[in-house]
C-alpha cells in the first residue's frame, strides 16, 4: 500500500513539474526550423530559416531563400540572405504575430546586389502560420525598385 502512495504522489509530482507545454511553438524556448512560401505582386519566394526562440514568444533566426520577379517585362531571379524577428502575441493555439525581415538581396539576371525590408503581420495555427506584408527592395545597378504586398505560409518544426 505505501509503494502505491509513492507511486501515485510521485506520478502527480511528475505531471505538474512536466505537464507545462505550451500550446504555442513560439513560447517553448530553444531551436526552431522553417520553411515559408509565398507570393508577391509580380512573383513568389520560397524562404528557409533557422533561429532559435529566445524569450517566450520572440523568434530570431537567420535565413535565405529564392525569389522571382516580373519587373519591366524582365524576368529576375534573386537570392535573399536576412535577419529575421518574430514575436507572437498569445500562448494559445490560434495567435496574433509580428515579422520583420531585412537583409540582402542578390540579383543573378543583372549581377547586382541591393537590400530589402519586409514587415509582416499574421496568425498562427499551432505549426502553420499566414501571414500578409509588405516587401520594400531596391537593387543598386539593377533597374529593379519594388514595392509590393506579399502573402505567405509557413511551417515550423
Amino acid at each position: 500500500m505505501k509503494k502505491i502512495a509513492i507511486f501515485i504522489i510521485l506520478s502527480l509530482v511528475c505531471l505538474s513539474a512536466f505537464g507545462q507545454d505550451y500550446v504555442n511553438p513560439s513560447y517553448r524556448q530553444g531551436f526552431s526550423f522553417e520553411v515559408e512560401s509565398g507570393y508577391a505582386d509580380n512573383g513568389g519566394y520560397f524562404d528557409i530559416s533557422s533561429g532559435c526562440n529566445v524569450i517566450h514568444g520572440l523568434y530570431v533566426g537567420l535565413g535565405g531563400g529564392y525569389e522571382r520577379h516580373d519587373f519591366d517585362g524582365k524576368l529576375h531571379t534573386m537570392v535573399p540572405a536576412f535577419i529575421q524577428a518574430r514575436y507572437s502575441f498569445l500562448d494559445k493555439v490560434v495567435s496574433p504575430f509580428f515579422d520583420f525581415k531585412v537583409g540582402v538581396l542578390t540579383d543573378f539576371s543583372d549581377q547586382a546586389v541591393g537590400h530589402f525590408f519586409r514587415p509582416a503581420i499574421g496568425v498562427e495555427y499551432r505549426h502553420l502560420g499566414v501571414k500578409v506584408g509588405y516587401d520594400w527592395a531596391q537593387i543598386e545597378n539593377s533597374g529593379f525598385s519594388d514595392d509590393m504586398c506579399t502573402i505567405g505560409v509557413f511551417y515550423r518544426f
